[in-house]
């Protein structure tokens, strides 16, 4: 388990093992049965090399090298295909709305954790 405030890996991974993309995430808590970090504004992105099926061969967010905007909370429980991010707007970060990210359960690596996106979002 992490404590708050450790900085972590997010990586998602794709079928064949490779990494996606990456970024640090700072954790908010970790017990038992959930798993809280935070992608702070301006947190870097990392895209690895490859050939990606994409139209240009490249991350679809190739070029967006930080997380533009408020930072994102996300809640994770162990072994559920779904994560919940929590978005704010505005100077006085009013709450935006909940976003359901459909993707493979976490599982911890020694530098962080990886997931893969499943790309359908609610």
């Amino acid at each position: 388990m992490w404590t708050e405030g450790d900085v972590i890996r997010r990586r998602e991974v794709l079928n064949d093992g490779r990494s996606w993309i990456e970024f640090p995430v700072v954790v908010v808590r970790d017990e038992p049965g959930l798993l809280a970090s935070y992608i702070a504004e301006g947190t870097s992105f990392h895209f690895p090399a490859g050939d990606w099926p994409t139209r240009t061969g490249r991350h679809p967010w190739h070029g967006r090298g930080v997380w533009q905007g408020h930072g994102v909370l996300m809640l994770q429980r162990p072994d559920e295909a779904h994560a919940i991010w929590v978005f704010w707007d505005g100077p006085d970060r009013a709450f935006r709305g909940w976003y359901v990210n459909l993707q493979e359960p976490f599982r911890r690596t020694p530098l962080g954790y990886d997931t893969q996106d499943l790309e359908l979002d609610v």
